[in-house]
């Protein structure tokens, strides 16, 4: 009844599907109808999966903002935030860069937004770029402070699941 090696193809998992159970030789239910039960399936097991395993089919996405612009466009198969980095100068040497890297940029709550990296507290002290903080709003991520912001980034996150089709 089952194979030994994975079942590689839609066609293949179909047939597997008919022959468990016994529907070889009917087609009360269709071949479109069994894709759509089976990509429900996995899109509900790549859900769990996701939000159980952090780091679970993690993917990465450039993108470049902007002065003052602030928010980074998530790609279109987003699904689960996992970082941001900044490509920015690390290290010094008298003052000067000693080279450029991606920079992990820290995270904050909702309620952190104006307490020492908002657009209200920019004048009380100079941030650095090393400094700059993210947070996901809606379908944006939004870079704080959004007068330090421009620059390339790199969006490190897990995608929405790919439904089956047939070729």
């Amino acid at each position: 009844l089952y194979k030994d090696t994975m079942t590689t193809s839609l066609s293949d998992m179909i047939t597997l599907l008919r022959s468990r159970v016994g529907m070889e030789t009917t087609q009360k239910i269709t071949d479109t109808e069994i894709t759509t039960y089976l990509n429900s399936s996995l899109d509900v097991l790549d859900k769990i999966l996701a939000i159980r395993y952090d780091d679970y089919n993690v993917g990465n996405y450039l993108t470049m903002i902007s002065p003052n612009t602030a928010n980074l466009p998530l790609p279109a198969d987003f699904f689960k935030l996992r970082g941001v980095d900044y490509w920015g100068s690390v290290g010094s040497s008298q003052g000067t860069p000693t080279g450029s890297n991606w920079i992990p940029l820290k995270g904050m709550q909702f309620t952190e937004r104006y307490n020492g990296a908002g657009i209200a507290s920019i004048a009380s002290y100079p941030l650095q770029r090393s400094e700059l903080l993210f947070k996901l709003m809606g379908n944006v991520v939004q870079i704080y402070p959004p007068e330090l912001s421009a620059g390339q980034y790199q969006i490190w996150y897990t995608p929405k699941y790919t439904y089956l089709v047939n070729p």
